[in-house]
């Protein structure tokens, strides 16, 4: 699939269908043309002149073209994903209008189409029998956005969560133009081809790839998504669902298997010689014994807590398609099967959990061309977690009224009251009470709702109803326990969090609370069976920090079955080494002494080598790359940090010598608040300027110099070297430490070393994904926060390099 190509699409198209609901709410203003009484009722004269005053702001048609974005499907152009009849492509390349124009034509429009349009009016507009609303407007270009609005109300009645309601503003900004050249329609039929929508299955043959959903929408949203990460500050509960890395195929389909099966089948049974024909990642090993006992694949329930656009349960499905295959199952109730009985996905984006039951849907109908019939129709089991609030009294009333007041009790009214932050924590939320009490309260809720059916109760009454019907839904979904959970889930820092969230996870998730990222892989090991597996792409600091020990330790009562260790630029749309990853997969009960299959992939510049890489090592066990290493041998090592790589003989240094930490202070630098305005290359200035040499911080306000040598980091360097800066400190610092930010008066920079200003020291890069390259930092340097240092309160330790 050709992403990028979208990738310079989708923000395009955003800009433009922003730009057309504009000018469509400009036009609904307009006089209204009294002609005749078969005008749509957008134009009729009972409609009455518009109550908007304005056109919508951009957040408003931001939000009306995010609603659009499921029905982007409509003009999808791949061959195994469209509708039928495709509601912007030709039926066949030699034609140029849309097939369902065609059809309209033709007086062959689909029956189940009828009910959604004025057929008649449609007809008169084409044949000249009608004028256009708008005076001078293309008959055809009216009658076919008449199509467009009748497709959209009939998948609305198959899908209503995924395709929403058309009301009347949605109606009536629908941009008009849908047919020119310089349309939003025509770019999907001409910027995005067949060749950028298909990929090669196992046997070699293009097939659509319903991935691009997902990718059209992470491209349509990528400036607000850019506009989250760059924040400094915490991030709104609203900006949460952009919080998200985009997500690279290669990443998501070839998730680490152990040599138990691949996480991501579903199955903790070996599988079958033909499905391994498929499942490249699966690392051959010893038979295991202590495996999940399934009878069939209809008990196989795999869940993804944060789905995004569901491109890893896109996977699932055709994972789950050659077991039920293999099993014998017929080839046209197997899609409906896996909808119905294995794949999961909870999500706080509506728009994402829309595209990830859709893609899903179009999994099945690639499958089944029976599918989207109303009898065989099967709606994907994908929750969006939204948050249930309470008016003062609202549920007393509601408990009063249907004579629950035995059954709300303390711990029933908690759970009501643990989703209102739903869109903050997600599926963080752990309910209060276990599945089959929930499903009890659901049974007695429901059964007194319908006795009390005769006495009519009040409008408000039934929205508590709903409501309460709401979070049980939802508490369901966040208590069932599933043989695979898998996630790329958003990675958000402390500093990120609202004080809400970060309330929340230092309470419930104190070993964890340091990212977003290793608070799931906690709550995902929570919603997996016993022995169940967990499949994760993530950050790869929990591996080695110092702050992640005490969830290192956690760890150790699961067992981590296989881990790529990715690095840096595993994601082609992310540059540089700031975001360094690791995907893997790990059994919720510990297996002693079983050995954890690594595999170092930190050397590849893009993630094609990385998955090139990767295949290599798992068909060569002997490969430099691949290590298969008990992670008991860890613990002799301070912290624990996975050093996969270690050989017997330096982890034996680790059991008989000190460790440095006990020898060396560790510190990190400080942060200008501006390298630009603060920091200067070694010849950009005048060394009458520049002091070195420096032994401590009276001694450089002395020498009244404005320059000092500044240690940054860099690149990979051992032993000396990488000084090439100098930062402004004159005075001790005083314009850094008077640097304020002009809105909000607070200061900008901060940690200025204090005690360890100017000392000898090591020096390292705190940012790479190579060997550890440490460089002797002379008497006379500051040093930056990249530039981390280590202080000995002993000479001796400092040796020449001999």
């Amino acid at each position: 699939m050709n992403t990028s190509a979208l990738k310079s699409f989708a923000p395009a198209v955003r800009t433009q269908l922003m730009e057309a609901v504009g000018a469509s709410s400009t036009t609904s203003l307009l006089p209204i043309r009294r002609t005749s009484a078969r005008l749509p009722r957008r134009w009729h004269p009972s409609a009455g002149r518009r109550e908007r005053t304005a056109p919508p702001s951009s957040s408003a048609s931001l939000t009306l073209g995010l609603t659009a974005s499921p029905r982007c499907a409509f003009w999808m152009p791949k061959a195994g994903t469209r509708s039928r009849p495709a509601c912007s492509t030709p039926a066949t390349p030699e034609e140029t209008q849309p097939e369902i124009l065609k059809l309209l034509r033709t007086g062959s429009l689909p029956a189940e189409l009828h009910p959604h349009t004025d057929l008649q009016r449609l007809n008169d507009l084409l044949d000249g029998r009608l004028p256009t609303a708008i005076a001078g407007a293309d008959p055809q270009g009216e009658a076919y956005r008449g199509l467009i609005l009748a497709a959209c109300r009939l998948y609305h009645t198959l899908l209503p969560d995924v395709f929403d309601k058309l009301n009347d503003e949605s109606e009536l900004l629908l941009p008009d133009d849908l047919l020119t050249a310089t349309s939003v329609a025509e770019g999907f039929r001409t910027e995005i081809t067949d060749s950028d929508c298909l990929e090669a299955d196992a046997s070699g043959k293009s097939r659509a790839n319903v991935e691009i959903l997902g990718w059209l929408y992470q491209f349509y949203i990528s400036e607000k998504k850019d506009a989250v990460m760059a924040r400094k500050s915490a991030v709104p509960t609203e900006g949460h669902s952009r919080r998200h890395p985009a997500l690279h195929p290669a990443l998501d389909r070839p998730l680490p298997a152990s040599k138990t099966p691949s996480a991501a089948s579903g199955c903790s049974i070996a599988p079958a010689l033909g499905s391994r024909d498929h499942m490249p990642c699966y690392i051959e090993g010893r038979t295991e014994t202590d495996f999940l006992k399934i009878t069939n694949p209809e008990e196989i329930r795999l869940c993804d807590p944060a789905v995004g656009s569901g491109h890893m349960l896109t996977y699932a499905f055709d994972l789950l398609t050659l077991i039920y295959e293999e099993e014998g199952y017929t080839p046209s109730e197997i899609p409906a099967l896996i909808l119905r009985h294995n794949l999961h996905g909870l999500e706080i984006c509506p728009r994402a959990a829309q595209l990830a039951e859709l893609a899903l849907i179009f999994k099945a109908r690639e499958k089944s061309r029976r599918f989207f019939q109303p009898e065989h129709l099967v709606r994907p089991n994908i929750t969006e977690l939204r948050d249930v609030r309470y008016a003062e009294n609202e549920l007393s009333d509601y408990t009063r009224a249907l004579k629950l007041g035995n059954i709300f009790q303390h711990t029933i009214l908690t759970l009501l009251h643990q989703f209102e932050e739903a869109k903050n924590f997600g599926s963080l939320i752990q309910p209060c009470i276990p599945e089959p009490a929930i499903l009890e309260v659901r049974r007695i809720v429901t059964e007194y709702w319908s006795l009390n059916t005769d006495q009519s109760p009040s409008l408000f009454l039934r929205e508590t109803h709903l409501k309460v019907l709401r979070v049980l839904d939802q508490a369901e979904a966040l208590t069932q326990r599933y043989h695979v959970v898998v996630a790329n889930p958003p990675y958000m820092g402390r500093g990120g969090m609202n004080v809400t969230l970060r309330d929340f996870v230092d309470e419930l998730f104190p070993n964890s609370k340091h990212n977003l990222f290793s608070v799931f892989m906690e709550r995902l090991g929570m919603l997996a069976m016993k022995s169940g597996a967990v499949a994760m792409v993530t950050m790869q600091n929990w591996m080695f920090l110092s702050r992640f020990s005490a969830f290192r330790t956690a760890l150790q009562t699961w067992h981590l079955d296989s881990l790529l260790h990715l690095g840096a630029r595993a994601f082609d749309s992310i540059s540089g080494e700031v975001v360094q990853t690791a995907a893997f997969t790990f059994c919720t009960t510990a297996r002693q002494k079983r050995p954890t299959h690594f595999f170092r992939l930190v050397d590849g510049d893009d993630s094609d080598s990385k998955e090139r890489a990767f295949l290599s090592a798992v068909k060569n066990p002997a490969c430099s790359s691949r290590f298969a290493v008990a992670t008991e041998r860890f613990r002799v090592i301070q912290e624990e940090p996975l050093c996969y790589w270690a050989t017997d003989r330096e982890l034996v240094l680790f059991e008989k010598y000190p460790v440095l930490g006990k020898q060396l202070a560790a510190r990190e630098g400080m942060a200008t608040g501006s390298n630009g305005l603060f920091l200067r290359l070694w010849h950009e200035v005048a060394l009458n300027r520049a002091a070195f040499g420096c032994a401590t911080i009276p001694e450089s306000v002395q020498s009244r110099r404005k320059w000092f040598p500044y240690n940054k980091g860099g690149g990979e360097l051992r032993w000396f070297g990488n000084n090439d800066y100098f930062v402004n400190w004159q005075n001790d610092g005083a314009e850094i430490r008077s640097f304020a930010d002009e809105k909000t008066g607070r200061i900008r920079s901060h940690n200025y070393n204090g005690e360890y200003s100017f000392r000898e020291g090591v020096s390292w890069s705190s940012i790479g994904s190579g060997r550890l390259s440490a460089r002797y930092s002379p008497v006379g340097f500051l040093f930056d926060a990249k530039g981390t240092t280590a202080f000995a309160a002993s000479k001796l330790l400092f040796l020449p390099a001999c």
